[in-house]
């Protein structure tokens, strides 16, 4: 007999893809089965007019149907409701487990409105996640850029992955201390040579400002060619090894004072994130927990002061504790489940379960 599917309600707070990408992602990990109902269903409606279907708010998008398309073929999942708009998904958990190199590309936007950069993927999570989390190297290439703004175009990037072998387990990190900042990688993609140069002129000057010893490095420097192609990321490295970005997409006509304005406007984001005093700026917050989730030992991460848990941190926390029947307290810090790789998850839990109340049942009868 199967399994009764864990039943997740896709309304429940941020309410929207991130929900549903985590939770099918630890469905395909641990082979326990679930179903979702009202996917993004808090979403307003994309454009007023059109069809009753566009009209209706929430359901798959073609990017979020992809993403889950593509998961159940790689784990040779079976799956009910994979349809553009569909609001109700069941996936029946069947997963299996590689340790062969892995290499992955991904048609989509590198530098799009609401979603991080791949220059903010490749410089900010990817190396906490291989130098700090223990997630093995992975290589990043960008392919051919997508943006929003100007005429939309679809991009496309290239990931090079290990997995972790067979039977390992993530350890578990601490986030602290996160030391003093030492350099400053800067990327700027502008529309032509001049507004990069006087971009690159006017943030060098406002870091040297507030950090007169800091280096700064430019890993990124492209002409767009589209006056309406416009981005500035900046990073903050610490002697610890953490890394924190800020970064801005402008999505209208750039001039002189609009580089000024996105100048100011990085750098004093920045500013603030640094003031805090963590390890890692709000957006990397929310993209730790499945990580702290699934490690064997309590992990823990300084978000600094003064910043709580943001509404896509509470979400993924609660997706965590409702797949892994795991705990996260007042300050986000939580025992994993001690994942291993491979492993029938749901298997061991069943013995865990039973364990225990075998052992609730001998002490109630007075056995020790």
């Amino acid at each position: 007999m199967s399994p009764k599917p864990l039943t997740l309600d896709g309304r429940h707070l941020e309410g929207g893809g991130q929900l549903l990408r985590l939770a099918i992602s630890l469905s395909a990990l641990t082979h326990l089965p679930l179903y979702i109902f009202s996917i993004r269903a808090n979403r307003a409606p994309a454009r007023k007019g059109g069809s009753s279907q566009a009209k209706a708010a929430g359901g798959l998008k073609p990017a979020h149907l992809a993403a889950v398309e593509w998961l159940a073929r790689a784990t040779r999942a079976e799956t009910t409701g994979m349809v553009k708009g569909s609001r109700d998904v069941e996936d029946q958990g069947t997963t299996t487990s590689s340790s062969v190199p892995l290499r992955i590309t991904i048609n989509g936007g590198t530098n799009v409105s609401k979603s991080p950069s791949i220059e903010y993927i490749s410089q900010v999570l990817i190396p906490l996640l291989v130098e700090k989390v223990g997630i093995p190297p992975i290589a990043t290439r960008v392919i051919k850029r997508g943006w929003s703004s100007g005429r939309a175009d679809v991009g496309a990037v290239q990931f090079d992955l290990t997995p972790l072998p067979s039977g390992s387990k993530l350890s578990k990190f601490h986030f602290t201390e996160r030391g003093a900042v030492t350099k400053m990688h800067v990327s700027i993609l502008a529309s032509d040579l001049s507004s990069r140069n006087t971009l690159r002129d006017k943030v060098t000057e406002k870091l040297l400002a507030r950090h007169p010893d800091v280096e700064i490095l430019f890993p990124v420097e492209e002409v767009t060619k589209n006056g309406a192609r416009l981005y500035l990321l900046i990073v903050a490295e610490t002697s610890h090894g953490y890394r924190l970005g800020r970064d801005c997409l402008w999505e209208r006509k750039s001039n002189a004072s609009m580089l000024e304005t996105v100048a100011c406007t990085v750098t004093r984001d920045l500013e603030e994130e640094l003031r805090r005093g963590g390890c890692v700026d709000e957006y990397m917050q929310d993209q730790l927990v499945v990580f702290q989730a699934l490690a064997e030992g309590r992990s823990a991460v300084d978000s600094g002061e003064d910043l709580h848990a943001t509404l896509h941190t509470k979400t993924a926390r609660w997706v965590a504790e409702q797949s892994l029947g795991l705990q996260f307290d007042e300050r986000g810090t939580c025992s994993g489940c001690a994942f291993a790789v491979g492993e029938d998850f749901l298997d061991r839990r069943k013995t865990e379960r039973e364990v225990e109340e075998t052992a609730a049942d001998l002490e109630s009868l007075g056995i020790a």
